[in-house]
């Protein structure tokens, strides 16, 4: 960028096709494709000592479910009822360094 400070950028896609979560096979378990996209750009000083990086994860904001399940005891008056850990959504962070 200057003969003081660099500029490095880089992009990320995370492509998933429609798939099954379970072994069971259940059908409302099955998670439909995605594709994530995560970002990064960064100034740094060109001897390494600083940096400053400002990051987007998941830019598209698409919604996974992760381990879903049937409840347990479902037989107990819970059938038909599922359980399932969602991942982050769209997210962005600052990160600097500096190396002395």
């Amino acid at each position: 960028m200057t003969d003081f400070i660099d500029i490095k950028a880089g992009i990320d896609l995370q492509y998933m096709g429609e798939f099954n979560n379970t072994t069971d096979n259940d059908p409302v378990t099955c998670q439909d494709a995605y594709t994530k996209v995560n970002a990064r750009i960064q100034l740094a000083g060109n001897d390494e000592t600083w940096s400053v990086a400002l990051l987007g994860k998941n830019l598209t904001d698409k919604e996974v479910a992760t381990a879903p399940n049937d409840i347990p005891l479902g037989n107990l008056g819970f059938a038909g009822s599922y359980f399932y850990f969602m991942e982050a959504p769209r997210s962005y962070e600052v990160q600097a360094t500096y190396r002395f």
